[in-house]
């Protein structure tokens, strides 16, 4: 029993590695597509073939590694644990500076009462799942308004809203998404006591999605 135990304790390491590169290189490649895909823009507006062309060619390259990234999960094989995280919910303001830089405009309510200290795994948790959000909301509906909000305090933990332009018909066919990013999500909620779900507005014009998190982890 005990090396079963161990066994999936190294799995579950495995898996908390994967969803943080995802999540974090992710973020990063979906950054750099976007301001890739403006200068390209603006090289075909200033008539600058070439520039344009290395515009596209950083697309292309941000492409193939998110590809790449998607299959890092199959490929892990190691018992190594998860990094050390430094980011956390404070740190979400800076979070959507980077969106808006990257051009897509984000529209933010964040409210939450720590008078009560915020468990730190709980808060990086946020943090990332926010990051996951954002990035899915970004590539599916690109230069899109994206609502955000985020409530919480200890009484009722910590609730992650996000709700985007739903694609078109044609949108959605170019979108690389494979669900892994969502997925992730889910799994990242469910590992410290939280739930998520997903769906269309009541009027159906939206893209939702939403977590709910504990303000302390459960006990074991």
């Amino acid at each position: 029993m005990h090396d079963l135990d161990r066994q999936m304790a190294e799995k579950e390491e495995r898996e908390a590695l994967a969803r943080e590169v995802h999540d974090v290189l992710g973020h990063r490649l979906s950054l750099l597509s976007m301001q890739a895909n403006a200068l390209e823009i603006e090289a075909q507006e200033a008539g600058a073939p070439d520039v344009e062309k290395r515009a596209r060619q950083l697309q292309e390259g941000a492409a193939g590694s998110m590809d790449d990234l998607r299959s890092l999960p199959a490929m892990l094989r190691t018992g190594q644990s998860a990094p050390d995280e430094h980011h956390a919910l404070a740190d979400i303001a800076e979070l959507v500076r980077e969106c808006i830089d990257a051009g897509t405009p984000v529209s933010s309510n964040v409210f939450v009462d720590q008078s009560h200290p915020l468990d730190p795994v709980i808060s990086r948790s946020a943090y990332r799942i926010t990051t996951e959000l954002l990035t899915n909301a970004r590539k599916h509906a690109p230069g899109s308004l994206v609502q955000l909000d985020i409530r919480g305090d200890a009484r009722g933990g910590i609730t992650i809203s996000t709700a985007n332009p739903l694609p078109d018909v044609a949108s959605a066919a170019r979108s690389d998404g494979s669900g892994t990013g969502l997925t992730g999500v889910a799994q990242r909620a469910q590992d410290v006591g939280g739930s998520f779900w997903t769906g269309p507005s009541p009027d159906g014009r939206r893209f939702t999605a939403s977590a709910t998190l504990p303000w302390t982890m459960p006990r074991v």
